[in-house]
């Protein structure tokens, strides 16, 4: 993550639409890393949802993968009470 602002990310969706997203923060949970984002540019005035995505490293370069359904709701759990307790 960008320690001088925020970090921004360029998604492309199976149909060629192409969305950016503004990383808010990282967070671990279990000894794994995740990064939550919200919508940017003209999505930001259509959607207000947080994204979150597990960071894998692969050639020391990150990656960001869904998050895999059998722990999903531990780490949403885990992000929300991060959330509150700052």
């Amino acid at each position: 993550m960008n320690e001088y602002g925020s970090d921004y990310l360029n998604l492309v969706d199976e149909d060629g639409n192409e969305y950016e997203l503004e990383r808010l923060f990282d967070f671990e949970f279990e000894g794994e890393e995740y990064a939550v984002f919200v919508p940017a540019g003209e999505l930001a005035e259509k959607d207000q949802d947080m994204i979150l995505f597990h960071v894998v490293y692969e050639d020391q370069e990150e990656q960001f993968e869904d998050i895999d359904e059998s722990v999903y709701d531990r780490v949403y759990e885990h992000f929300i009470d991060t959330l509150f307790e700052a």
